[in-house]
């Protein structure tokens, strides 16, 4: 039996009349190029390559000085208040939010409980925070950043990257980056009314 071996990119081209290697015209994924793959599996081979990623920025301004929403937003105490899902932290090694503390984050999903392995990567007290966490099927790294805009107010900006593994799972972030996109933005709109009550 003849293969077609396609990675990621290369599926975004099964169009009609047109060969894995042809450039498309249109680079978006729909639906029907999915099922027909689908349909097709019996014949393609998925050829492994490195996780696809997704990047998502949120910009938010909060009425409170830089110091109060930077001091809230890393306490873990707070996360359950603003962060969808989020049941609870564990600790594991170090102090969050110090630099290098790792902790296991608990959220709730479809089939119960979810675990995240947290790792503080910056901290710059009233400026960044970022942390990366991990997961068997992605790899997501959080950037805030904290802007003084004068007079108690504050702009904070989140920029999320984030990679899919293994490449399959890829092949359905197109679908995925709406979702995850509204619940970042969703997620900050909390913190904000918890900053401004």
């Amino acid at each position: 039996m003849e293969f077609l071996v396609l990675n990621p990119s290369s599926i975004l081209q099964l169009k009609k009349g047109r060969k894995p290697n042809d450039r498309p015209r249109n680079h978006q994924l729909s639906s029907s190029i999915i099922f027909s793959f689908l349909r097709e599996r019996g014949r393609i081979r998925i050829q492994k390559e490195t996780a696809y990623k997704m990047t998502i920025k949120t910009v938010i301004d909060i009425r409170q000085p830089v110091a109060e929403v930077f001091k809230e937003l890393v306490n873990p105490d707070n996360m359950p208040k603003w962060i969808e899902g989020f049941v609870r932290l564990e600790k594991v090694k170090g102090r969050r939010p110090r630099r290098g503390s790792i902790s296991t984050q608990i959220h709730k999903d479809s089939k119960g409980q979810m675990e995240l392995r947290e790792e503080i990567l910056l901290f710059e007290r009233n400026k960044k925070f970022e942390i990366r966490l991990s997961h068997k099927n992605m790899d997501t790294k959080q950037s805030y950043e904290f802007v003084n805009q004068g007079k108690s107010m504050t702009r904070v900006i989140l920029v999320t990257q984030t990679r899919l593994i293994p490449a399959f799972i890829a092949i359905f972030s197109v679908f995925m980056k709406g979702g995850m996109k509204r619940q970042q933005e969703a997620n900050l709109m909390r913190f904000k009314k918890l900053m401004e009550k």
